[in-house]
């Protein structure tokens, strides 16, 4: 799944890309362009919107989203990229099973046909 995954990232011209928790902006850098990060954080969001006017980065979309309780409108993208989220969820005290559990739902919801972690 994960060379499908990086091998479709690779070769579409231009794949609509979910990165979760704020990633897109070193996507960006190497030339994705349809990208929508999310983060659960409003700092976080607040953070990556700076970066991105500082780097004149306007086609990246910021959003305020908690992963684990998505929005219909995360559930049009091609590939998700988790570059640490999960590992934050099983890491949590507070019903990391659980929460593991609602992570692997929310990428149903979220559709995704290839999900890179």
């Amino acid at each position: 799944m994960l060379v499908k995954a990086y091998v479709l990232f690779k070769t579409k011209t231009n794949p609509s890309l979910l990165p979760l928790c704020c990633y897109c902006l070193q996507l960006a850098k190497s030339g994705y362009m349809n990208l929508t990060g999310i983060d659960y954080s409003p700092s976080a969001i607040q953070l990556s919107e700076k970066v991105r006017e500082k780097e004149g980065m306007s086609n990246i979309k910021l959003k305020v989203e908690d992963f684990l309780a998505p929005s219909a409108e995360l559930s049009e993208f091609e590939i998700c990229i988790d570059k640490g989220t999960f590992d934050a969820i099983s890491l949590n005290p507070d019903n990391a099973v659980g929460k593991r559990k609602q992570y692997v739902r929310s990428l149903s919801v979220v559709q995704c046909n290839n999900t890179v972690l």
